[in-house]
């Protein structure tokens, strides 16, 4: 049985057709996200290029949404969908805090929720 990638290790996450880059460190943020890179999860799954290469996880997920989901667990980085002419973004905004919920991002979550 192989172990779970360490803090460093780079995991690519392929997300709808898009790939994103990113480190175990960064994944341990979100519970979900974390069990998904368990030693359950990487005994029982190849990496995707077949030869050896870094874990790869595909996600069932759009790849605009998760962006501002990953920006968040790198940085802390809140997101401002605002526009001149249009305003706030309300859609988007529910699709990421949606998504932050499942993904299990309390802090994004309750940002969301105080700027209702």
């Amino acid at each position: 049985m192989s172990s779970p990638p360490d803090d460093t290790a780079m995991i690519h996450l392929k997300v709808g057709h898009e790939v994103f880059v990113t480190t175990m460190a960064t994944l341990k943020q979100s519970p979900m996200l974390a069990a998904k890179f368990s030693e359950r999860w990487n005994a029982s799954t190849p990496s995707s290029n077949g030869n050896g290469g870094p874990p790869t996880l595909f996600l069932e997920a759009d790849p605009e949404v998760f962006r501002y989901i990953l920006d968040f667990l790198r940085h802390g980085q809140t997101p401002l969908l605002w526009d001149v002419d249009r305003g706030f973004d309300l859609i988007k905004y529910a699709a990421i805090y949606q998504m932050a919920k499942y993904y299990g991002i309390h802090d994004l979550t309750v940002w969301i929720q105080q700027r209702k």
